[in-house]
């Protein structure tokens, strides 16, 4: 009987052995951010208690990799839940990351008063952690979100993210996609009567942003003694900004919601080492309005930029002084809004090494997960409030104010054309007074040489010649007329009188 005991307690330890090793081995596949360990109730075992909840409403498709909103619920403990419709599911695995949200009923159309909306009518990005998966339905918590202690909750959610997958859809340009949002537009609004929580549903405007194109300008802060004499690095402003269009006619822009991820990065080109980034941040938020504006710093050698923080793109262009020869002008030339919404400081500096040479180093602050949550804008008359559907964008890593390598003859024409239309650099009007000048004592030589060379050349230029100073004296003889005209008039009517 005692063995049997023994052998028993023997069996039960390698059992409980065997179990711990596959949990183990099987818990290296699976991310820890795909599920929260508190035991809640299973999607399907909540959505069913939806009488008109039908799973056949909901087929399969392989081909469909979007995420949709089916429901909401408040939990017990004060949680908020978001129950989607994923098709590809079976197939593809997704998982949402955050939905665009607001707490108010404040930002669905057109309001009467700008000057009522206060901070929490404005939405946030707030993250999910995937509850249950069955099938094509998904349940999510939102995180750090806690239910109002309100008889009324509304909850507008503008819009579900996810990351961006090998075969979605690209930028278009060299921005690079982060996260894809799909559309929700619904304000559910909560109602607790009688102990008893009751849902209501409705339909609302949302504004897509189109042809989103996130960048940054940089700008030279002056020279210094320090960066003069060699030892301090050469020190910019970085503006960052957002060119885009949308689906509305946008009379007047007042307002935007911007959010993004800011991480510093430290670039050497000593033995190769290039980019290492620092901790990315949370998401950031700012509300930009019309009447912010900002400016670079423009010391000594440096010319100074001023711009506004809302700038129909035209302008944009003029102020900061970008024209075709630059990065971003064919990435922006086409969109109707800039939004510039950061600056950060950028510095650069060359060092030396007997192996290595000559080498740049870097330090800077890399935005990224760029997107617009909310406009606030007048057409007709009319002040709307609107969230908004854009993708998290990120920049390359070139200011769109650089130049684009054109060769030399290239670099020339683009330093007269920009000292003709008052935007050269310094060193670009050198450069171009030069090769004016040389055009000037130049192309006379030439032209006599070649005269010389090729006789024929010599008579179509000595044609031509004779031909403008024909012009020019037909010309002269025409201004001479002209003005000695009034003073025959004068003396035909003093002789008309004197005869009288």
């Amino acid at each position: 009987m005692k063995n049997k005991r023994i052998k028993n307690k023997l069996i039960y330890v390698f059992v409980s052995l065997l179990l711990i090793i596959i949990a183990l081995i099987g818990g290296q596949g699976v991310s820890p951010a795909l599920a929260d360990s508190t035991p809640y109730t299973s999607v399907l075992t909540d959505l069913q208690k939806d009488e008109e909840f039908m799973t056949v409403d909901y087929p399969d498709n392989e081909n469909d990799r979007s995420i949709a909103v089916i429901s909401i619920a408040e939990s017990a403990d004060g949680g908020l839940f978001v129950y989607t419709y994923q098709p590809c599911q079976s197939t593809t695995y997704l998982v949402a990351t955050q939905i665009n949200m607001s707490i108010t009923d404040k930002m669905v159309g057109e309001i009467d008063n700008a000057e009522d909306l206060s901070p929490e009518d404005r939405p946030l990005l707030y993250n999910l952690t995937l509850i249950s998966c069955e099938s094509v339905f998904c349940k999510y918590k939102v995180n750090g979100f806690t239910v109002r202690d309100k008889a009324v909750r509304y909850y507008n959610i503008v819009s579900i993210y996810r990351k961006w997958l090998d075969g979605d859809p690209e930028s278009g340009n060299d921005n690079t996609i982060k996260s894809l949002y799909y559309r929700v537009g619904l304000l559910y609004k909560a109602e607790t009567v009688d102990g008893e929580v009751k849902y209501l549903c409705k339909n609302v405007d949302v504004v897509e942003i189109k042809n989103p194109y996130v960048d940054f300008l940089s700008y030279y802060d002056g020279m210094t003694w320090g960066s003069f004499l060699g030892f301090a690095p050469d020190n910019f402003t970085d503006v960052h900004y957002i060119a885009f269009s949308t689906d509305w006619k946008i009379d007047t822009l007042k307002e935007a919601d911007v959010t993004y991820t800011t991480q510093s990065y430290h670039y050497t080109g000593k033995n190769g080492e290039g980019f290492t980034y620092g901790e990315k941040s949370q998401s950031q938020y700012i509300t930009v309005t019309a009447e912010m504006s900002d400016s670079s710093n423009g010391g000594f050698l440096a010319e100074k930029y001023t711009w506004k923080c809302i700038q129909r793109t035209s302008d944009f262009i003029k102020s900061a002084g970008i024209d075709e020869f630059s990065y971003a002008y064919e990435n922006i030339k086409n969109t109707e809004f800039v939004l510039a919404f950061l600056t950060t400081p950028f510095t650069q500096r060359t060092e030396h090494s007997l192996m290595q040479g000559h080498y740049k180093v870097m330090d800077g602050t890399k935005v990224s997960d760029v997107a617009i949550l909310r406009l606030l804008f007048e057409t007709n008359g009319k002040t709307y409030n609107l969230g908004t559907l854009m993708n998290q964008i990120e920049s390359d890593e070139i200011a769109g104010n650089t130049d684009k390598p054109v060769g030399f003859w290239g670099y020339i024409w683009r330093c007269i054309l920009r000292l003709f239309r008052g935007t050269a650099s310094l060193s670009e009007q050198i450069v171009a007074v030069i090769a004016l000048f040389f055009c000037v004592l130049f192309v006379p030589i030439l032209i006599i040489v070649l005269s010389f060379v090729f006789p024929p050349f010599g008579a179509v230029v000595k044609m031509i010649f004779k031909g403008i100073c024909t012009g020019i004296l037909w010309l002269l003889k025409g201004l001479w007329w002209l003005i000695c005209l009034p003073f025959k008039g004068i003396k035909a009517l003093i002789n008309k009188i004197r005869g009288e």
